[in-house]
C-alpha cells in the first residue's frame, strides 16, 4: 500500500537536502528502463540531479539510478536492476 498525499494551504518548506546527507529522505521506484522513465519525466518539465548513471563499482555495481526532483523539492530515485546475465 502506498499513501500520497499533499497539504493545501499551508506555508511550503522545499526538502533541501541531498540524499547523502542525514537524515534525508527519498522515494525509491524499481523500474525495467531508467533511461526511457528517466526522458519521459523530464519531457513533462520535471527536474533531475543529473543524468542516468549506471554504477560501476561497489555492491550496487552495473544498477543503473538517477534521482528526480518532485515539485516540492523532494527526491524521487529511479533504480533499474542489472539484467540478469549481463
Amino acid at each position: 500500500m502506498l499513501e500520497l498525499f499533499e497539504f493545501v494551504g499551508l506555508e511550503r518548506h522545499s526538502a533541501s537536502a541531498r540524499p547523502c546527507d542525514y537524515g534525508a529522505g527519498h522515494f525509491c521506484l524499481y523500474v525495467d528502463d531508467t533511461a526511457a522513465v528517466y526522458d519521459r519525466i523530464i519531457g513533462m518539465g520535471f527536474t533531475a540531479r543529473s543524468e542516468v548513471v549506471e554504477l560501476t563499482s561497489g555492491p550496487h555495481a552495473g544498477r543503473k539510478v538517477v534521482y528526480l526532483i518532485d515539485p516540492d523539492g523532494y527526491h524521487v530515485e529511479l533504480y533499474e536492476r542489472p539484467t540478469p546475465g549481463a
